[in-house]
């Protein structure tokens, strides 16, 4: 019993040292992002950045995209662990960072959503509809080539073709996705696999459609009348998530004192909103939800064998 009583006062007093968590990092971070500007890691960026200058702290965005996120995982190891330096990552590219650095990358804090993901091409090209882009594979067209930047997208492709019974197509693998989304509307690129967001303004200019797309969970925010893949290919499960993390070994307080700052931030609901009008599906968990995630993906590597080098 007086143990009980010593734990819930040691829990009380810490919880009230951290009243404003706001005191306990930095006014300056720097904020780490595995791609480039555009990107949904970016979308978010801004509007948090806006939202910590409400708090008197400014961030600076980083930008290190390429190599699946193992440039900025090794930016962030070397960091101070003072709370100085934050990133937000995909699950599965921080995996991978990890498996290929040898040790931890990131310290998480919490999840903070998923994308919708499209994939797109010219109007009127061969494979402007999602029954032309199965028939294609079907057929192992040999002019079909479609783009992937995330290694998310590699899995999706294998869940893809796994599904369909078809042969892997051909994949040109790009460092951001704003740059397939460009060559995919010039014409240079057949098909282009890119988040809504990248994929909007050249969809409201004309010169791309969506073949078909699907976004996290049981939300669907695809724009009315597009095809969902989920309908289309029963059992189709997509776990890839964005969170926020922290040098290796930061302490537990700095730790703790991010976690009510992007509790607070993620429970607004201007917050909700933003997400919703980028086509970001909020969903919320902490270290143990983001290992829980990863460990999933994980699996999807090996049974698709999937290696990126």
């Amino acid at each position: 019993m007086f143990k009980m009583l010593l734990n819930v006062l040691l829990v009380t007093a810490s919880l009230s040292a951290l009243a404003d968590p706001y005191k306990e990092i930095p006014k300056t971070v720097q904020f780490i992002m595995p791609y480039g500007p555009g990107s949904v890691s970016d979308l978010q960026y801004r509007d948090f950045e806006s939202f910590m200058l409400t708090k008197g702290i400014r961030l600076v965005g980083i930008y290190k995209p390429g190599a699946n996120s193992v440039i900025a995982a090794n930016e962030l190891i070397s960091s101070p662990k003072d709370g100085s330096v934050i990133m937000m990552n995909a699950t599965s590219n921080s995996w991978l960072a990890e498996q290929r650095i040898g040790k931890p990358v990131i310290e998480p804090i919490t999840t903070t959503g998923g994308i919708l993901n499209v994939v797109t091409t010219q109007p009127g090209s061969k494979y402007d509809s999602y029954d032309k882009f199965v028939k294609a594979l079907r057929d192992k067209d040999p002019g079909l080539q479609v783009s992937w930047h995330a290694v998310s997208h590699l899995l999706y492709m294998n869940q893809i073709t796994d599904k369909l019974g078809v042969d892997m197509p051909t994949l040109v693998p790009y460092k951001t996705s704003t740059d397939p989304a460009r060559d995919a509307a010039g014409g240079h690129l057949p098909v282009a696999f890119i988040p809504y967001t990248t994929a909007k303004p050249f969809l409201e200019s004309g010169k791309l459609k969506i073949i078909f797309g699907f976004s996290p969970g049981n939300s669907n925010i695809l724009p009315k009348g597009e095809v969902d893949l989920k309908k289309k290919l029963p059992g189709w499960k997509q776990s890839e998530l964005f969170f926020v993390g922290l040098p290796p070994g930061t302490d537990q307080r700095i730790v703790d004192a991010w976690s009510l700052i992007y509790k607070e931030y993620l429970g607004l609901k201007e917050t909700e909103e933003y997400f919703h009008k980028n086509f970001i599906s909020k969903d919320v968990g902490g270290p143990k939800y983001v290992a829980e995630v990863i460990a999933l993906q994980a699996a999807s590597f090996k049974k698709y064998n999937v290696e990126v080098k």
